[in-house]
């Protein structure tokens, strides 16, 4: 190109030929000029024949003619070539500038289009996932459920227990402390007699425990409620050491039986409380990782839905462009 744009590109040729530079270069002179050119040859020789002989010869004054016109289309020339370089760098940028904006414009919406894609699987991928966790989450929720139903179930079977076994300790230091203040060995008998009789307490806890008293048969018979025993049989009749070292086993009996299930409720209670608060932690969890979940979603969508957005602009600058490069 000329000096508007600074030398000749490289493009020039093509750009010359291009649609947007096509058929749009002014007319040269070099018609006019031949004509002019013609006329004063005609009048030239038309002023031989008429004057003759002169001072200036009439070729001579072609001959200047000619001069002047040669002078004057060689600065047509020059500014018709100073306009087509400005109109050829004029072109020359346009086409440039529509060729870039229209690549451009593809590589936007290519980009666009593979992020979409990428999101959008990755949409889908976050939904499965939403939903194993949600899944997951109601099973928690039914699992703790279970946890704290079976933990009061235990914690009312221990209770029941510990109050019988309460009970019949208590029942038995009173039985106790009744064949201690006896001052017959008949009276401690019928003072524990009634004492068992009175504590049904006792009596269950004895089942529990299956308890086999070494007093033998007829000791086991006098405890029962109907039987009919006489105090004063020789049977019955031991010391009163003898009945308080037989519920001093029983109540030793009684005793460590009530310590082990205190023991191993103590541990029941630990380990309900610990799967509880492990349940109840893994729900927290779980809720933390749907609420984050959902968020990756909405953030997705919402990006998708950007993306679609810049596509649609890219395409209508696109065919604009498309349409100005073809026109």
């Amino acid at each position: 190109l000329g000096g508007v744009c600074h030398g000749r590109n490289p493009l020039s040729d093509l750009i010359e030929a291009s649609p947007p530079c096509r058929g749009r270069l002014p007319a040269t002179g070099a018609m006019a000029v031949v004509m002019r050119v013609a006329l004063a040859a005609f009048l030239a020789v038309a002023s031989v024949s008429a004057r003759g002989m002169a001072q200036v010869t009439p070729l001579e004054k072609v001959l200047a003619l000619i001069k002047d016109l040669k002078a004057e289309v060689e600065a047509e020339g020059k500014a018709e070539a100073k306009t087509y370089d400005e109109f050829a760098c004029f072109c020359g940028k346009k086409t440039n500038k529509l060729s870039g904006g229209i690549k451009q414009d593809q590589d936007t919406i290519d980009e666009y289009s593979a992020a979409i894609e990428e999101d959008t699987t990755t949409k889908a991928t976050t939904k499965t996932q939403l939903e194993e966790h949600k899944v997951g989450k109601e099973q928690l929720h039914k699992d703790l459920a279970d946890t704290e139903a079976r933990c009061l179930k235990e914690q009312a079977e221990y209770e029941a227990s510990n109050a019988d076994l309460t009970n019949a300790i208590l029942s038995l230091n009173g039985a106790i402390k009744a064949v201690k203040d006896s001052k017959t060995p008949s009276s401690s008998l019928l003072a524990v007699k009634k004492i068992f009789k009175q504590n049904s307490a006792l009596a269950e806890a004895m089942t529990v425990l299956d308890q086999a008293p070494a007093w033998g048969s007829k000791a086991r018979a006098f405890l029962q409620e109907d039987s009919m025993v006489n105090p004063q049989d020789p049977d019955f009749k031991f010391h009163s050491e003898d009945i308080i070292s037989m519920l001093n086993d029983l109540l030793g009996d009684f005793t460590k039986h009530k310590m082990q299930a205190d023991d191993e409720w103590a541990k029941t209670h630990d380990n309900c409380n610990a799967k509880k608060m492990e349940l109840s932690g893994d729900i927290a969890l779980a809720e933390k990782t749907i609420t984050g979940l959902e968020k990756k979603i909405n953030k997705l969508e919402a990006q998708i839905g950007a993306d679609r957005g810049s596509i649609v602009a890219a395409e209508a600058s696109l065919k604009d462009q498309q349409l100005f490069f073809k026109d």
